[in-house]
């Protein structure tokens, strides 16, 4: 991660806090429904020049778990020896190693500390964020947003709660695609799993053999897509046998 040397070290360390937030943030986002496990990779050689160096990463896996924001599932990992001022002092690192922290995000301890640093550091984005800048699609309290078009599915005669929460499901497990290249892979279900999550079915056999079910589902989904295309949103639904939806940005 390149800061200036002139940074102070709380705002260097803020930034860092920052940078892993946003990718736990990002990982979560590709979590299946009923899925609560993150496995968060440190390695020694960065990917990027914003990359926050090893001992770094450490450091704000320690402060965020010490501030409720995460929970770490396997003990070896505690190598933190002593608290500093802007972060744990660390030792016994093999710096050749990759290391791999098993942890599950706190609620609503997490989204309480990614909203104080992104108030903070939002400027300061991952290159995981940094695909959303001007163009990017948001989905935020049952509002859809793209530039300057919106959609409210809490609102008017489209306000259905299964109509919301079908939405919901598809953003949470959509397939982000940017320049032609697949950024996020999401995961794709069959209809029978979203109509099971909706209640609309008990199981993936009640629905495979009830047509008014199917028919209910697939009205859904074509109500979905009008909107899309009716407001020009950058995102389509793909139905290959099972369903996905596939979010675009330049």
């Amino acid at each position: 991660m390149k800061i200036s040397m002139n940074v102070r070290p709380e705002e260097k360390f803020g930034r860092e806090v920052w940078w892993v937030l946003q990718k736990l943030r990002y990982f979560q986002r590709s979590l299946s429904i009923g899925e609560r496990g993150i496995t968060f990779v440190i390695k020694e050689r960065p990917i990027t020049e914003e990359e926050p160096s090893l001992y770094a990463q450490h450091s704000a896996i320690f402060y965020l778990e010490n501030c409720g924001a995460i929970i770490i599932r396997d003990g070896q990992f505690k190598m933190r020896i002593a608290v500093g001022a802007w972060g744990w002092v660390i030792n016994n690192i093999d710096k050749n190693a990759a290391y791999t922290y098993p942890l599950e995000l706190s609620q609503p301890s997490f989204d309480r500390e990614y909203s104080h640093y992104e108030k903070f550091y939002g400027q300061y984005e991952s290159s995981e964020e940094s695909k959303q800048t001007a163009e990017k699609t948001r989905f935020e309290n049952g509002v859809l947003k793209y530039k300057d078009i919106r959609h409210a599915f809490h609102k008017g005669k489209t306000g259905d709660a299964k109509l919301k929460m079908l939405f919901k499901l598809l953003w949470d497990n959509g397939k982000i695609v940017q320049g032609g290249n697949i950024k996020q892979q999401g995961k794709s279900h069959p209809a029978s799993f979203y109509a099971v999550q909706l209640n609309i079915a008990t199981d993936a056999g009640t629905f495979g053999k009830n047509k008014d079910i199917q028919k209910q589902f697939s009205q859904l989904i074509k109500s979905i897509e009008r909107i899309l295309k009716t407001k020009g949103f950058p995102i389509t639904i793909e139905n290959r046998g099972d369903i996905q939806m596939v979010i675009a940005y330049k």
